[in-house]
């Protein structure tokens, strides 16, 4: 079995992935790769952080944590910001403040709520763009097991 937090970053992915337009890059849990100007454009799905804190102020059996996890989108276009934004609004559309119900992140967690967006120019001897947009989604696992639902 695996942890909530990874079963989360899977459902992100097939999630991102189900219907996905054309003009939208397919989206894969992050990879140490180097990036070459080949490989663009690219969809990457990975966690940044995670807050942890109990389930009530008394001893609980149960931790709430609150993920943010990062889709980052790069491309080497000549008009980057156009060109990526169709994933944009694909993630946007697929999972900003609302219940996912065609991926099983339902059964893992309520929301996931979109954060920020940065856009930043990368790698100076490849030079390309890079967007992330970050999420915030809160769920429930027993304190003492990763693995386990509330």
């Amino acid at each position: 079995m695996s942890s909530i937090r990874d079963q989360i970053v899977d459902a992100i992915v097939v999630t991102l992935n189900t219907g996905r337009p054309a003009a939208v890059p397919e989206f894969e849990r992050l990879k140490t790769i180097a990036i070459n100007l080949e490989s663009l454009p690219t969809a990457m799905v990975y966690h940044s952080v995670e807050m942890v804190e109990p389930a009530s102020n008394r001893v609980s059996p149960l931790t709430k944590r609150t993920l943010t996890l990062v889709i980052e989108l790069r491309t080497a276009e000549p008009e980057p910001d156009k060109s990526l934004d169709p994933a944009l609004i694909w993630i946007t559309a697929r999972l900003n403040n609302k219940r996912i119900v065609d991926g099983s992140l339902v059964e893992l967690s309520h929301e996931a709520l979109e954060q920020a967006i940065r856009w930043r120019v990368a790698a100076r001897e490849n030079p390309h763009m890079a967007v992330t947009v970050e999420l915030e989604i809160p769920y429930t696992t027993r304190a003492t097991n990763q693995e386990a639902m509330s």
